[in-house]
Order: C-alpha cells, then structure tokens, then sequence
C-alpha cells in the first residue's frame, strides 16, 4: 500500500466528502421563504456556472418594503477561490458575517452593504452554490431557515 504523503491531505476535501450537500433549487417562491423565515431583508443565490468557473448571481430577494436591498450584487461574481462567497463553495461550512461594515477584504461588497444599510450576513453552502440572506439588524447567531421545507 501507498504511504499517505502529508501533501495529499486536504482537511476542506475531506470535510466536504463528510457533509452530502443538495442543490439548492432556485426558484422565487424558494427565496422569497428564506426571507420570511429568517427575517431577512435580502436572500441571493449564488449558483456555480460550469462554463465559466464562476458562482453567479442567479437569483434573489427582498423583503416586503425593501426593493432595492442588495440590488447591485447581480453585477458581481466570484471565482471559487475568491470571496467569503468562495470560501463557503469551497469548504462547504456556512459563514456568518456579524457586522458587514467591519468584514474583511474577502467580503468584496462591503461597500454594497454599507450603502443598504446591511448589517449582518449569513451564508450557506449547497451542492451548486451559495445561499446569502442578510438583514439591517445584528444577528449574534443568524436565523436558520427551515431545511426541510421542500422548495429549498
């Protein structure tokens, strides 16, 4: 038998091995539950395109009130090696962002936030992308929305 080399190990892969993700079906009615359950003011999917290597803005929305929440996100995209958004696809553990006006560099729409009034974030990883929904208020631990309901 082969000795494992220290090298081959990656803690992210076999983790990611460990947690079988499902696709996230994106559908309105599905963001538009997570906004409601959770009490967020936004929910955006971020869906991995093949072609391009990419998590894309694929879809999103927004509580009642609150049409332009996040609105601008759909001009960005993330290689999965770049971002918070990233990071999450790629190691498959969710992220909770307390306070976006203090995140780091890897929160690359900061700014976005900041202008929305956005407070807190959370993210949740999926076998095809990444679900982000956030809220104005500060989230000590965010809401989780129900992961059995069938739309999600």
């Amino acid at each position: 038998s082969e000795a494992l080399m220290a090298d081959d190990y990656s803690l992210e892969e076999d983790v990611a091995s460990l947690i079988p993700l499902r696709a996230f079906h994106v559908e309105d009615a599905a963001l538009e539950e997570i906004v409601r359950t959770t009490g967020a003011d936004y929910s955006i999917f971020w869906l991995y395109d093949e072609s391009s290597g990419r998590l894309v803005h694929a879809g999103q929305s927004n509580a009642v009130g609150k049409l332009n929440a996040m609105r601008r996100s759909k001009d960005f995209s993330y290689r999965p090696t770049e971002s918070v958004v990233g990071r999450v696809f790629r190691s498959k553990m969710p992220e909770h962002i307390p306070d976006a006006s203090l995140a780091g560099a890897d929160f690359l729409r900061a700014q976005l936030a900041r202008n929305y009034g956005i407070k807190s974030i959370a993210l949740v990883p999926f076998a095809n992308g990444v679900l982000e929904y956030g809220t104005k208020v500060e989230w000590v631990d965010p809401p989780h929305y129900d992961a059995s309901h069938p739309t999600l």
